[in-house]
């Protein structure tokens, strides 16, 4: 888990909500979490994990960049 430096604004997802924003499942997020480290790490809130919005995004963009980058 990271530690919590929430800028104004900041957005936090739940996993069922990652899930939906990721169309996965959430045996797949718990998978990720164990095999890819660039993936973000949820922080703790009441016994809740939360994953940063933003982190999660930039994850995707770096995804689909190296993804575009490899077929050309």
């Amino acid at each position: 888990m990271t530690e919590l430096n929430a800028q104004p604004g900041t957005r936090y997802l739940s996993i069922p909500r990652l899930c939906d924003k990721l169309s996965r499942r959430k045996t797949w997020v718990y998978d990720l979490l164990q095999q890819d480290p660039t993936f973000p790490r949820p922080i703790r809130i009441n016994n809740r994990s939360l994953f940063d919005e933003q982190a999660v995004d930039a994850w995707v963009k770096s995804k689909v960049d190296q993804a575009v980058g490899s077929a050309a």
